[in-house]
């Protein structure tokens, strides 16, 4: 099946650079897919760009093995 007819999740990991005041997101699964901007929705969007080309260039197979299987975050304290 073509991989573009699927539709495929991914997690992206989202951190803020205070010295530099930008956003810096990238894909675990896909090391290649990384990118940086001054907001959350400019982060998406050029992830979102920079995740298509990189899928453009895999296999199906290479594709299914980065899919995401995040589940969720947990804040734990301890005293």
């Amino acid at each position: 099946m073509d991989k573009l007819l699927q539709k495929y999740q991914f997690t992206a990991h989202i951190e803020y650079d205070a010295e530099s005041k930008m956003y810096y997101g990238y894909i675990p699964t896909l090391p290649s897919v990384q990118s940086y901007a001054s907001n959350i929705d400019e982060l998406n969007k050029n992830l979102s760009e920079v995740l298509s080309l990189v899928l453009d260039e895999l296999s199906l197979e290479e594709v299914e093995e980065a899919v995401s299987h995040f589940v969720g975050t947990s804040i734990l304290q301890v005293s």
